[in-house]
């Protein structure tokens, strides 16, 4: 898997976009604004950094995903 934006699962009825980041070998999800995806040109497959800052983080395990 390589590293960068790997998909944006859009919902039309939903005001947020969950995005896909692939970090080695991990898969990040985070769920953005239409407005911040808009402002900051984000597309699949495109390389970007990724700063976590979140008062709750869930993990899920290799075994469940």
């Amino acid at each position: 898997m390589a590293n960068g934006l790997q998909a944006l699962n859009v919902d039309p009825a939903l005001d947020h976009i969950v995005v896909q980041v692939a970090i080695g070998g991990v898969l990040l999800l985070a769920e953005v604004t239409r407005d911040a995806i808009a402002r900051l040109g984000l597309a699949g497959g495109k390389p970007l950094y990724a700063l976590i800052k979140s008062v709750s983080i869930a993990v899920i395990p290799e075994s469940r995903a």
